[in-house]
């Protein structure tokens, strides 16, 4: 997967852990029943215009 690949590559920093962890619940199909997917890609969206909008590269 892309996200954890990317994600190590980088020596996993915290200031990523939350967009790969909506990103984990996005393909979780068992966290999926309890929103919807369309609600999930919001989060990742949000979460990378977060990302965007700060220093670059993040902090931490």
């Amino acid at each position: 997967m892309t996200t954890y690949e990317g994600w190590g590559v980088l020596a996993r920093p915290r200031s990523l852990q939350p967009l790969v962890d909506k990103v984990d619940a996005y393909n979780d199909w068992e966290k999926i029943r309890h929103g919807t997917r369309e609600q999930s890609a919001a989060a990742i969206v949000a979460e990378a215009e977060r990302l965007l909008a700060g220093p670059w590269p993040p902090l931490g």
